[in-house]
């Protein structure tokens, strides 16, 4: 009876273990155009884009997207990569408190909404900020000069 739990259990606590590593090595990888730029601002967080997957259950709980401004794009950097011109951006939008970091249970997270006029990326953009009104006022910055 245990031999048949274990034939179970190794697998399934394997494919998370393994999904959240390659998770993070997928959000820390850097593109080229990053490479000779300077960073204005980074954060871990969660988010919620449009891809369906197993894997992308885990982007909303856990810190599995890098976002980073610089001081002519954005990178919105998980399993997948968008590169995001703030001319590119409509609207920003944040909103209430969200379930809290399960990490760091003292910081709750906030959603913090990007719409723009692209195709070719993920319609739906949120992602799971501690500060979304600092982040939000960087951006806005940079889209009006």
């Amino acid at each position: 009876m245990e031999y048949i739990f274990l034939i179970f259990f190794i697998p399934i606590v394997s494919f998370f273990i393994f999904s959240i590593i390659y998770l993070i090595k997928a959000r820390d990888n850097v593109l080229d155009i990053e490479k000779n730029e300077n960073i204005v601002y980074n954060e871990i967080c969660g988010g919620e884009f449009d891809s369906i997957g197993i894997l992308d259950l885990f982007h909303n709980n856990l810190k599995a997207v890098r976002l980073t401004l610089y001081d002519n794009f954005i990178i919105i950097s998980y399993r997948k990569k968008i590169v995001l011109k703030y001319s590119d951006i409509i609207k920003l939008t944040t909103s209430g408190k969200i379930a809290q970091d399960p990490f760091k249970p003292s910081i709750t997270w906030k959603k913090f909404s990007i719409e723009h006029c692209r195709n070719d990326i993920s319609n739906r953009i949120n992602l799971y900020l501690s500060d979304c009104e600092k982040i939000k006022s960087m951006i806005e910055k940079r889209i009006k000069n």
